[in-house]
């Protein structure tokens, strides 16, 4: 248990360190457990980085010590909220899941037409889908594409532009038990399922600032650690990879697994001192460009590339940055319109 909160804390600070690697090293259900609950609550800290809608580097790093302690919140309440849930997940996912098969592609490019036309320049917005979604199909060559993508996409435009949209942590809060019934929707979805497309998708209904955003996603992850355990034991598929790789069981020592590396993990996170978003986002930066590279070489740095110009020109066009999400719808209606031919 205690090697698995290490390796998930190490996973989570460390771009570039998945969980999915480290699986492989663990057998018991408690030691995956405890992996993918502590990277959940650990990868808080550099998503201060990624997990923005827009371009509100500034604001949110401005209280970035308040924000990170309402996620944790949020994602701690969802863990428990989604532990006690669990049993009714176990009964509820197989009877969803031949259900709601037909409807996956509908609901897919509905999904994408709706955060498209929800722009206030909705031609721009296209743009920038289809070339993420282009950009996308071209990094999915790659053997490590999120790196590069996401961190060019993200990470390199996240101080391009400053906006102040105030911040309300209270509200956000409220916000984020709605990742709980969200992350378990997303167990039924392929390739909707990361935190950040839930929380766009929850956006064009309900108007998210940054901290209710990050707060939604977080609470979306840690849930997604729960039922990842139940739509594996209930249908044999696993939404995350660690999960897939490891094949756990979901019993009573997962969870109480889950519950001790989530209180630890949370614990921990809520006596760090301020982080300085502008070191962090720097090192990071530098950390993502020298192991694309070492990765997959000179193409690991054209997509970066690619992908950072993409970001700074959502900026430039003043588009929201969640339509680069595009990289990963595009090629998954592709591959749903392929499979049903």
């Amino acid at each position: 248990m205690i090697r698995g909160l290490v390796a998930g804390a190490a996973a989570g600070l460390i771009p570039g360190l998945h969980p999915n690697n480290l699986a492989y090293f663990f057998t018991s259900s408690s030691d995956v457990a405890a992996l993918i609950t502590a990277y959940s609550f650990f990868s808080l800290v550099p998503s201060l980085l990624f997990s923005l809608p827009s371009s509100e580097f500034s604001s949110l790093a401005a209280s970035s010590k308040r924000s990170l302690k309402t996620a944790v919140a949020s994602a701690f309440f969802s863990l428990l909220l989604s532990l006690a849930l669990s049993p009714l997940a176990l009964w509820l996912l197989p009877l969803l899941s031949s259900s709601l098969s037909p409807f996956i592609f509908p609901f897919l490019l509905t999904a994408s037409l709706l955060l498209i036309f929800k722009e206030k320049r909705p031609f721009y917005a296209f743009l920038i889908f289809s070339l993420a979604g282009l950009l996308g199909f071209l990094s999915f060559r790659l053997s490590e594409p999120f790196l590069p993508l996401f961190g060019g996409m993200f990470l390199f435009s996240s101080g391009l532009k400053a906006e102040d949209d105030g911040i309300l942590h209270k509200k956000a809060l409220l916000l984020s038990l709605l990742g709980v019934p969200l992350a378990l929707f997303s167990m039924l979805i392929p390739g909707f399922g990361s935190p950040a497309q839930l929380s766009a998708f929850a956006s064009v209904f309900i108007p998210l600032n940054s901290p209710a955003f990050f707060a939604l996603s977080s609470s979306i992850a840690l849930s997604q650690s729960v039922f990842s355990f139940a739509a594996y034991e209930a249908l044999g598929k696993a939404r995350v990879g660690a999960v897939a790789i490891a094949k756990p069981q979901f019993s009573q020592e997962a969870a109480l697994s889950m519950l001790f590396s989530g209180s630890l993990s949370a614990l921990l996170l809520l006596l760090l001192p301020k982080i300085n978003l502008s070191s962090l986002r720097l090192f990071s930066l530098l950390y993502v460009v020298l192991f694309s590279f070492l990765f997959d070489g000179w193409m690991g740095l054209l997509v970066f590339a690619l992908a950072a110009a993409l970001g700074g020109l959502c900026v430039g066009l003043g588009v929201r940055r969640i339509q680069l999400l595009g990289a990963l719808m595009l090629p998954t209606l592709w591959y749903l319109v392929a499979i049903s031919i």
